[in-house]
């Protein structure tokens, strides 16, 4: 019903709502935890992508209104679903190793997006390259903080 409203009325109060009352249902879904995890576990390709599609609305149909927020609210919530039900996509090595540096990662990677803008036309190739050097910067840094911190340590003879 909310959903029907928002549509004539666009009030953020009423998306606020929205957003508790389907997190107060998936709250109580949650009791049936294995049943959900079940579903989430067998379907979790499809239930991904569709995550990922939905989470993407307003770039694939390029509006934005009400509706297209609650589209990635439920996108953020099947991808979430699905990590949660399948915990091994989300502790393998890689991600776990990225995880490390997302710290540094947070830090670097705007500054490198406005510094690398001008030299790119096609935005494919940006974004890649963008993701790229901000990877490698990020564990640099990432190797020469604990370097260094691992000298202070030693040279100070703490133990953390």
């Amino acid at each position: 019903m909310l959903l029907l409203l928002s549509l004539v009325v666009d009030v953020s109060i009423i998306l606020t709502l929205g957003f508790f009352s389907i997190a107060a249902f998936f709250m109580k879904l949650m009791s049936d935890i294995h049943k959900i995890e079940m579903v989430f576990s067998l379907y979790k390709f499809p239930l991904l992508l569709i995550g990922l599609i939905l989470l993407n609305i307003e770039n694939v149909l390029d509006i934005q209104n009400s509706v297209t927020a609650y589209l990635m609210m439920l996108g953020a919530i099947t991808i979430v679903g699905v990590c949660y039900a399948n915990k091994n996509l989300i502790s393998s090595n890689l991600l776990v190793k990225l995880g490390n540096i997302s710290y540094e990662f947070y830090l670097i990677h705007f500054i490198v997006l406005l510094s690398l803008k001008p030299y790119f036309t096609n935005p494919y190739s940006y974004i890649l390259i963008c993701f790229i050097v901000s990877l490698g910067l990020s564990g640099g840094i990432k190797y020469v903080c604990n370097g260094i911190l691992k000298c202070m340590t030693f040279k100070n003879n703490l133990y953390v």
